[in-house]
């Protein structure tokens, strides 16, 4: 199981949005089960929203739940409004209208958020799905010796 991402430069002890606190909402995050994120995962390969890394970019048919997790954990981090509206709705099960009155939007509203919200997941995951990638890529050039043009 891939372990959710933390930023230790965010305090994880405060109170956010409806007293949840960052912590809680990871910790529920790892807890959660494939059942809650899996129709997510399939909502978005069914979207095309996140695309193989590559020339091509060619769109993921199955998107990795685990990872799908540590994205979402990483933007409860980074992005908290989009993250949590997605961990509202998808993680908590929480009723649409309860949530666009608590933000004080329409429904309308809440649906294009959460369009911008799991736009924003897609990206995400590319970042945490290729990230070992970049970082080989990184060592690579590193260990690489400097070619002289001839």
């Amino acid at each position: 199981m891939a372990a959710i991402y933390a930023d230790p430069d965010i305090p994880a002890s405060g109170p956010l949005a409806d007293g949840r606190s960052l912590d809680e909402c990871l910790r529920a995050l790892e807890d959660c089960g494939r059942k809650r994120l899996a129709p997510l995962a399939q909502h978005m390969a069914e979207k095309r929203l996140v695309r193989a890394r590559g020339d091509v970019g060619a769109s993921l048919r199955r998107l990795d739940v685990h990872t799908l997790r540590e994205a979402l954990g990483r933007m409860l981090c980074h992005e908290w409004e989009d993250g949590y509206l997605i961990y509202q709705l998808v993680v908590e099960g929480a009723e649409p209208a309860q949530v666009a009155a608590e933000r004080g939007v329409s429904r309308a509203t809440l649906v294009e958020q959460l369009r911008e919200a799991v736009d924003e997941l897609a990206m995400e995951y590319e970042d945490t799905a290729n990230a070992h990638l970049n970082d080989i890529r990184t060592l690579r050039v590193r260990a690489a010796p400097a070619r002289k043009r001839g």
